[in-house]
């Protein structure tokens, strides 16, 4: 099963994230900072967060990464019209989670 945070551009462009990509992000910040918390248990708790459609995903996501970050994993899902500022949009652009 195929797993997308998917960021709609404001051209109307959908790109789909694999979570797991944005997951490791966190993972790896946290890991390196509070010796509290494994790194696999702040992975499984953003993937978690991905199953139930959580803020605390997309807020990870949006505020603590750049599209930069993501672009080599993106997928593009549904074309829009015209040429747009994707850093611009994965960070204020609509998002959705799909599970399929």
């Amino acid at each position: 099963m195929n797993k997308y945070y998917i960021v709609q551009m404001s051209n109307g462009d959908k790109y789909g994230i694999p979570p797991q990509v944005i997951a490791k992000n966190r993972a790896d910040y946290y890991a390196n900072i509070d010796p509290g918390i494994t790194w696999q248990e702040e992975y499984d708790a953003m993937m978690q967060w991905f199953d139930q459609e959580d803020y605390e995903f997309a807020d990870w996501a949006k505020g603590n990464m750049d599209w930069s970050d993501v672009a080599e994993y993106a997928v593009l899902m549904k074309r829009g019209m015209h040429h747009v500022d994707l850093e611009d949009c994965w960070v204020n652009g609509d998002h959705e989670y799909y599970h399929g």
